[in-house]
């Protein structure tokens, strides 16, 4: 686990370094040269000398500017578990293995937070509450708070969450403002425990109209924090190959393939259309990033699967500098086009697969706790609403789950009939309904099977195909660990050059303290958002 924290730690700053050269980025940079205020705390990855609530501001909007960042069971933490101690760690002189230890902290709370609120009305980093938490722990563990500081650090920090909303989430630039205020938060809560006798509901995540009750559709908190020590959330973290969405990742790769395998003889001008097919998730967060002014944007082509495709037909693998400001405008034009070739299907052998790869690492899977099939099914049936997207489950989509044979149509059954079995009466009342939930098992035996098959005809009736499923990076692959570094080599040399990435690699592996990393790693020029020199492109 230790190498996967370091992993992560690779991954989020090669975010950062990426994300301070898109559009985004370079005006959170200008904002806080104009109105942030001079501090002891050097910023990444631009090396200015900023105050501690600036520098974390800074590190968790530019983590999540492109989507690179990576996520832990069950939450996206990295923009604060790594970005809180690079900058605060500098403040306490922490040293290299201080600073893992309070982002590995950081990550178990925070994506056991993520675990209770599995199901609601926000989704992904609209969880705004996960920074919150992963903040508040990673900055107690590295001001030393006791365990009872610690429990009202985190009470503040819980108590007044944000509420991000989906038309701001997906599309505009206000989907990394989400970051950024409650990693702040997050570390004025410490500093207030840490003052002493701080006043605080100690019970914010499980009364009765606390956290839980509030932000999810659950009645009641699951019980996720028995095993805390037990099974680690870390040892599940699945890191982004590309700027993409999570869902879109293995769609990406797929035309990549279609498109190195072509060679010279590749034109888009030959794409008649795309066909991915898909989970039911990758399918249902296409309508999620539908353009809010009919404008495609940096957010909505990461989020969006269909874009994402029509960019790497386009242009290659997406990288950081793909999302330069010269270099998207100059695209975005013909990605709104080609994607409109592209269409999604739902497959439910991929979707099988998803279930399969969580289910590895839960108990009594379909009861409600962790992706529970009623309540996840509630969750797909609201999106059906608000945004057109499709069901969970259809009519038509019973003769092909029967098709599939008994082995797995039944398994899809007995997940539906625990979740049904949960709104009955129980002989034992209340008690017994409580215990009646999945929790988390073995984490480290979690895989993130997000698949897909990408198929393009051509003008003269040709197919080329290509299958992944499961994306570099993620949870269920051996050498999921690898891509992060890979990650930093290429979007630091694209930014800078390869001997500021060997630079940063190697004060990383070496556990450097917070310093001395500040000090010595590469920094980003004023003219970070032009486009660097070409390297191959690749996870």
């Amino acid at each position: 686990m230790w190498d996967l924290a370091l992993a992560q730690q690779a991954n989020i700053l090669a975010a950062m370094y990426a994300g301070a050269r898109s559009g985004l980025g370079l005006r959170a940079l200008a904002t806080l040269e104009r109105f942030g205020t001079p501090g002891e705390v050097t910023s990444f990855p631009d090396g200015a000398s900023r105050s501690l609530f600036d520098a974390v501001w800074l590190h968790a909007v530019l983590a999540n500017v492109l989507e690179m960042d990576d996520f832990v069971f069950a939450g996206h933490t990295g923009h604060a578990s790594v970005g809180v101690p690079l900058a605060l760690g500098q403040i306490t002189n922490a040293s290299g293995e201080e600073l893992l230890l309070a982002q590995i902290a950081a990550n178990e709370v925070a994506g056991r937070l993520g675990a209770t609120m599995m199901v609601g009305p926000q989704q992904g980093h609209m969880k705004a509450y996960v920074y919150r938490a992963a903040a508040a722990v990673a900055a107690g563990r590295l001001y030393g708070l006791s365990a009872d500081e610690l429990a009202r650090a985190l009470a503040a920090a819980l108590a007044n969450p944000e509420y991000p909303l989906f038309p701001g989430a997906f599309s505009p630039d206000t989907k990394s403002l989400a970051i950024g205020e409650p990693a702040v938060a997050g570390v004025r809560a410490a500093q207030l425990a840490a003052t002493g006798g701080l006043d605080v509901a100690m019970d914010i995540v499980e009364h009765e109209v606390g956290l839980v009750t509030s932000l999810s559709n659950h009645a009641h908190a699951p019980p996720v924090w028995s095993r805390l020590g037990e099974t680690w959330s870390t040892s599940a973290i699945c890191f982004k190959p590309i700027p993409s969405c999570a869902y879109a990742a293995a769609a990406a790769i797929c035309a990549d393939r279609i498109r190195s395998g072509e060679g010279e003889a590749w034109s888009v001008d030959r794409v008649r259309d795309v066909r991915v097919d898909t989970s039911v998730l990758s399918v249902s967060l296409e309508s999620f990033s539908r353009p809010h002014a009919g404008e495609l944007t940096p957010s909505n082509t990461h989020f969006s699967l269909a874009r994402t495709v029509a960019y790497t037909l386009l242009a290659g693998l997406p990288q950081g500098s793909h999302y330069t400001p010269e270099r998207f405008d100059a695209h975005k034009a013909d990605i709104a086009r080609l994607s409109q070739r592209v269409s999604l299907h739902h497959h439910w052998p991929y979707t099988l697969h998803m279930l399969r790869g969580a289910d590895q690492a839960i108990d009594h899977p379909g009861r409600p706790g962790i992706y529970g099939m009623t309540d996840s099914h509630a969750v797909m049936a609201r999106f059906n609403k608000a945004f057109g997207s499709p069901p969970a489950v259809r009519l038509q989509d019973i003769p092909r789950l029967l098709a599939l044979g008994p082995k797995d149509a039944g398994y899809v059954a007995m997940r539906y009939a625990r979740g049904i079995r949960a709104s009955l009466p129980f002989p034992g009342g209340e008690k017994q309904r409580r215990a009646y939930v999945a929790r988390e098992q073995d984490l480290r035996r979690l895989a993130m099977n997000l698949s897909a098959r990408v198929t393009v005809t051509f003008d003269d009736g040709t197919t080329r195909s290509s299958e992944e499923l499961t994306a570099p990076g993620f949870a269920g692959r051996d050498d999921k660990g690898e891509v992060p570094w890979a990650k930093l080599r290429l979007e630091i040399a694209d930014a800078l050059d390869e001997q500021a990435a060997a630079t940063l690699e190697r004060l990383l592996r070496g556990e450097t303290g917070a310093r001395a990393l500040a000090a010595q790693a590469p920094k980003l020029s004023a003219d970070a958002g032009s486009p660097g020199s070409a390297l191959p492109v690749g996870a």
